[in-house]
């Protein structure tokens, strides 16, 4: 692999680690679980690296045996979506 590509595969994966480390820190304070999801969902759409903008999600219902929906971050439509990929420019970050 050439230098250039290591080094951007390296950024990249440092970026994730920093994702799941925000994430890994939450769990360890006194928020409630729902304030954990939040701070989850927002890791994974706050960094233009990881390529989401929307981030949804889903949790067991053992009764019912079915995923409900719990929580969802991030544009409300694909109008919204659009103006805001617009907004960060060719590179995907926000200025």
């Amino acid at each position: 692999m050439e230098p250039e590509l290591q080094s951007e595969a390296l950024g990249r994966l440092e970026r994730q680690f920093e994702i799941v480390w925000q994430i890994a820190r939450a769990q360890g304070t006194a928020l409630s679980r729902d304030e954990v999801f939040y701070v989850a969902l927002t890791a994974l759409t706050a960094h233009a690296d990881a390529g989401f903008d929307r981030a949804l999600l889903f949790l067991v219902n053992e009764d019912a045996r079915e995923l409900v929906g719990s929580m969802a971050i991030g544009p409300g439509s694909a109008e919204e979506a659009k103006s805001l990929w617009r907004s960060r420019g060719p590179s995907g970050v926000s200025p």
